[in-house]
Formats: structure tokens, C-alpha cells, sequence
């Protein structure tokens, strides 16, 4: 038999009706507080340390724990190797923390990890189908005041089991009576986890699907949204870091971004996430790839030859908006180009004319007088509309260039978009003043040391030293996660109050500095930014070096930073500015043109 280091989880809880009838009468109230105490109670987790209901008769302290026929014996759960058909014969030791005696209903059930790796078993309204049908013992259990009770039962491996790990648990539970007609069954317990000899097989399926989200803005980038999930289809518990790779075409605006860290999956369970990227321009397709290599949850397998599981998918992300663009200044330029075509034959057929008149007058008469003759010295229209639009556009220029400056002169007046804030300041030199000798002091006191000084002496605990009976207040914590950079909060205990002590983090021992413990008895440290992520240990320590509290922890990716601020119009912004500005006046200039009649 094995057993594992010992771990926390939380309570677990089921509503039941208590009373059931055609005349009951609930109010709204009464209903609230009911369902409120369904809903946290019946989504906690199975819970290995002493857990309190309260019942009619007051509330109820009780704790389980596995041990012998002696008492509890430092185990945190049940673990086991053993061959199809054999027998397992092991004591659930529960303990009645309160002032009267006490009938716990013991109950088994099938196990399985939550989404977010915490162990749990099966609702009692649930069926069991597999591991938890192998557990046999007694329904209820009488347990004294303060006194603890040594539950023998036992776990019979069917002949027809399958290789690899089948989770379990065991639990005893009370039933308290609620507002209304429900009631509440609190449950406290402890896993057992059975591996059958065989073949274990580590391997995981993953699959993975992208959606672009643009802007209705041309020149502002989408987000991709990347949902991924994570199933154990092998026989034994895995863990893994799901690592997602996003590309453009050709590998364009390629990026690795890491999934959230999946602590431990059961064989048959499977794991969600999603995962948003900002800044994303719309390159028409992305390919997105997601890994996950099958690691071992103990040190004694080694799964470094298990193939991992890889997915790739492929998405459209359409640039809408710029389309949009592009297609107004494409009819744009179309009319244009019309227009100019359409003004030119009008033109070159009143040449015609006003020659054949011409030449018609000559046969018919004398010459035609200056003012007859004036019509045809007048510039062709299409002359003129050229340099009203040429006109029009050395407008359209000057007015770009002025409205370029805009920026500059916001940024002299203190914008916080801008980029660069320029202030110029020109005050009078001042009328150099005699010296002044000033009156002697006395030299400033020394400043205190700071919060980390007296660690700095404090020798570094080593691995071998982290065991289950120095683990502390720690050793019912829930699993700490924490960014890279941040600051995370541990509970020490108020026996520790306004006393400094030294934070470490495992594997290597890295000194988190020093922080004294507050009135509530926590203390808090802060990771630094360029720490490896993934599972590590927080160890507490005295000044002196000796270990007050230790337990898991996960480091993940530090956010990504908030977008800078906008810059100032440069480069491709004022050569974009400048050309939309040309365009639209000489199209300005060309429709004018158009309406203004002339006689040749």
C-alpha cells in the first residue's frame, strides 16, 4: 500500500426534502435562504479536515480521517496498488469535535477531479458505476462527544478490473434542517484511489477552435477568442500545461500563448478553457495549434516517452471594415474617372461645333468680328476643371498639413494621448544672492530596515525538510495560485501575530523577502516577475530558519500589459491623412465642375 502527501479540500454538502405535503407553507424568504444554502453547499468539494453544521440541537464538529483500529495514523487519503480480485481492509477514524453525541451515515461513492483539479465524489443522489461500488461497511456510526470512532472497511478489486487508477471516496455525514422543507446533508471524507496492476496508458486528446472578433473602426485591431479542451483517454491520473499557437497566413503574426496549468485529470475526464489574444489584425484565416505533453502526477512514473496530443484548427477572420473602405474609395475613383471621361467628349464636341460655325461664317460673309470671335479664344471647360481641381487639391493639401499640426498643439497642451509631451518654460535668469551660511544640524538618524532584512541571514530550508507534520495551517488551504509579480496571502495562524517571518519558493529555494503576520494571521509575499510558472511549494519560515508552514502553489503567466496610449498622427497615419484629403476635394472639384454650364 502507498500513501500521498497530505492535501486539503473543502466541504461538501446535498439539499434533501425533509418534509413533504399539500399544506406546507413556505415564504419567500424561507425559499431564498433554502436554495442560497443549496447552491454553496452542494458545489464544495469533499473535505478531509473538521468541517461544522448546524442542527437543531446546535452545531456539530466532526472530522475523518483513514487510520487503523488504534486511531488516525497521519494519512490524508487511501492509496493503493493491487492485482484484480484482491481485498483491501483499512479503518475510517471519525472524530465528534462536539459536546453531545453524535450518528454520522457513512456513505462511498465514486470519485472524480473538479475543473479546477480538486478532488470530489459523487452526490448522494448520484449512482455509482465504478470504483465507489467496490467499497463495502457499515451505514451509520454512533461516535461520543469528543471522542473518535475507528470504522473498519474494506475494498474489494473486481476480477474483471481494468489496469490504471479508479478513484473513490468514503465520507460521513450529518443532516440539518433548513428554512422551509429542505435540509441540508453536510459530508466530511477522504479519497481512495485504486491503481490495478497492468499497462498504464498516458495519453490525452485535445481539440481546439479560434473566433475572430473585428472593429467597426478600419484601423483598430480584433481579439481572437481560442477555446480549447483537454480529456484524459488513457487509465491513469495525468497533468499537463496546454500550450496554443496562433499564426496568419505563410506564419504570419505568429504568437505562443499558455493555456491554464491542469493540476490532475482522472482517465475519462476532460478539462475546458478559453483563452482571449488582443491586438489581432484580420489576416482572412488563422490556424490555431494546441499542445499537451501527458506528465505523471508522482515522482515514482515516468510518462517522458508518452506522445503528447496535439490539435489544429483553422478560422476566417475577415477584415470587414477595411473591405468597406477600400470599396468606397474604389467607386470613388470609378465616378471620378467617368466624370473626367464624360466631361471630355462634351468638350471636344463643342470644338466641333463652334468650328464648323466657324468655318460656315467664313464661306458665307466677312470675317466675324472681335466679339464674335471671342467665344473661341475661351479656355476648353475641361481646361478649366482641371485647374479648379488642381486648384482644389493644393487646398486640400495646405489644410491637411494644418490639421496634422493639431496633434503637436495638443500635445503642448499636456493631452494624455499623446505621445510625446513637449513643455517649454523660459523664466528670468534670478539676481545671483549673497550666500547663506545655514545653521550647522545634526546628522540624520539611520532608517530603520525594511521588511526583508533579517531574512537575509535566514538559511534556506532544503526539500528533504517539507513533510506532511510540519505543513502548519497551511495543510488545509485551498490550492494557491498566483501571477508572475504578484503578491500572494497565506494563512499562518493567530499564534504567529506581529511576528516576522521569511517566504521561500520551491523547486530551487528563491527568498520571497520577509512580512509580519497580521491580526488575522496571514501573511503575504510577492513573486517575482521572472518566476518560472507552473506548480511550485510556498514554505513559511521563522528568522532562524525553521519551517512553519509549506504547501502547493501555482505560479501563471503574468496579464498581458494594457495597450499604450495613442501616439501622435506619424508616418503611415499623415500619408493615409493626406492622400483621403486630396481625393475627396478633387472629386469636390470634379462635381463641381460638372454643374457649372458654359456656352463656347
Amino acid at each position: 500500500m502507498r500513501t500521498l502527501p497530505a492535501r486539503s479540500h473543502a466541504p461538501s454538502a446535498r439539499a434533501v426534502p425533509l418534509v413533504k405535503g399539500a399544506h406546507s407553507v413556505r415564504t419567500v424568504s424561507s425559499l431564498i435562504a433554502a436554495a442560497a444554502a443549496f447552491a454553496v453547499l452542494l458545489t464544495s468539494p469533499l473535505l478531509a479536515e473538521p468541517a461544522v453544521a448546524a442542527t437543531e440541537e446546535g452545531p456539530v464538529t466532526w472530522s475523518v480521517r483513514p487510520g487503523d483500529e488504534n486511531g488516525e495514523d497521519g494519512r490524508s487519503w487511501v492509496e493503493w496498488e493491487a492485482e484484480p480480485g484482491e481485498v483491501l481492509s483499512e479503518h475510517m477514524v471519525v472524530t465528534n469535535h462536539s459536546r453531545r453525541d453524535v450518528e454520522f451515515r457513512l456513505t462511498s461513492a465514486d470519485g472524480y477531479f473538479t475543473e479546477t483539479g480538486r478532488f470530489n465524489m459523487l452526490a448522494g443522489d448520484q449512482v455509482s458505476v465504478a470504483a465507489g461500488t467496490w467499497i463495502d461497511l457499515p451505514e451509520s456510526v454512533v461516535v461520543p462527544a469528543g471522542a473518535s470512532e475507528a470504522v473498519p472497511f474494506t475494498v474489494t478489486v473486481p476480477d474483471d478490473a481494468g489496469p490504471g487508477d479508479h478513484p473513490a471516496g468514503v465520507a460521513a455525514s450529518i443532516r440539518s434542517a433548513g428554512d422551509g422543507t429542505l435540509g441540508v446533508e453536510s459530508r466530511v471524507g477522504f479519497r481512495v484511489m485504486t491503481r490495478v496492476t497492468g499497462d498504464l496508458v498516458a495519453q490525452l486528446s485535445v481539440a481546439a477552435t479560434g473566433a475572430y472578433a473585428g472593429m467597426a473602426n478600419p484601423f483598430e485591431a480584433g481579439s481572437v477568442d481560442i477555446a480549447y479542451e483537454v480529456s484524459n483517454t488513457g487509465n491513469t491520473r495525468l497533468r499537463a500545461q496546454p500550450e496554443i499557437s496562433l499564426s496568419g497566413p505563410f506564419g504570419i503574426a505568429a504568437r505562443t500563448i499558455t493555456g491554464e496549468q491542469i493540476g490532475e485529470i482522472a482517465p475519462g475526464e476532460t478539462r475546458r478553457g478559453v483563452v482571449r489574444v488582443p491586438s489581432v489584425w484580420p489576416l482572412f484565416t488563422y490556424d490555431v495549434t494546441l499542445h499537451a505533453q501527458p506528465e505523471a502526477v508522482s515522482d515514482d512514473l515516468d510518462f517522458d516517452e508518452a506522445a503528447p496530443a496535439t490539435a489544429q484548427a483553422t478560422f476566417l477572420a475577415m477584415p470587414w471594415s477595411q473591405l468597406a473602405t477600400l470599396g468606397v474609395g474604389a467607386l470613388l475613383l470609378t465616378w471620378t474617372v467617368w466624370r473626367r471621361r464624360h466631361e471630355k467628349q462634351k468638350t471636344e464636341r463643342l470644338i466641333e461645333q463652334a468650328r464648323a460655325e466657324a468655318l460656315a461664317g467664313a464661306s458665307a460673309g466677312p470675317p466675324q468680328s472681335a466679339a464674335s470671335a471671342q467665344p473661341a479664344a475661351t479656355p476648353p471647360p475641361s481646361r478649366r476643371a482641371a485647374r479648379t481641381s488642381a486648384g482644389l487639391a493644393l487646398i486640400g493639401l495646405l489644410a491637411a498639413g494644418q490639421l496634422l499640426q493639431a496633434p503637436v498643439a495638443q500635445a503642448a497642451d499636456g493631452d494624455s494621448r499623446s505621445g510625446v509631451d513637449l513643455n517649454v518654460e523660459i523664466t528670468p535668469e534670478p539676481t545671483p544672492e549673497p550666500p547663506v551660511t545655514p545653521p550647522a544640524t545634526p546628522p540624520a538618524p539611520e532608517p530603520e530596515p525594511t521588511h526583508g532584512v533579517d531574512c537575509v541571514s535566514a538559511p534556506a530550508p532544503a526539500a528533504a525538510q517539507l513533510h506532511d507534520d510540519n505543513r502548519g495551517a497551511l495543510r488545509s488551504s485551498t490550492l494557491l495560485s498566483v501571477p508572475q509579480g504578484g503578491t500572494i496571502t497565506a494563512p499562518v495562524g493567530r499564534d504567529y501575530v506581529g511576528e516576522l517571518l521569511c517566504g521561500w519558493l520551491f523547486s530551487s529555494p528563491t527568498s520571497l523577502g520577509s512580512d509580519t503576520v497580521t491580526a488575522d494571521g496571514s501573511v503575504t509575499f510577492t513573486v517575482p516577475i521572472d518566476a518560472p510558472t507552473g506548480m511550485h511549494r510556498l514554505v513559511i519560515t521563522d528568522t532562524s530558519g525553521t519551517i512553519l508552514a509549506w504547501t502547493e502553489a501555482t505560479v501563471t503567466p503574468a496579464s498581458a500589459p494594457s495597450p499604450a496610449p495613442s501616439l501622435p498622427l506619424t508616418g503611415g497615419q499623415i500619408a493615409w491623412g493626406v492622400a483621403l484629403g486630396a481625393v475627396a476635394l478633387i472629386v469636390l472639384g470634379g462635381m463641381l465642375t460638372a454643374t457649372r454650364r458654359r456656352t463656347v
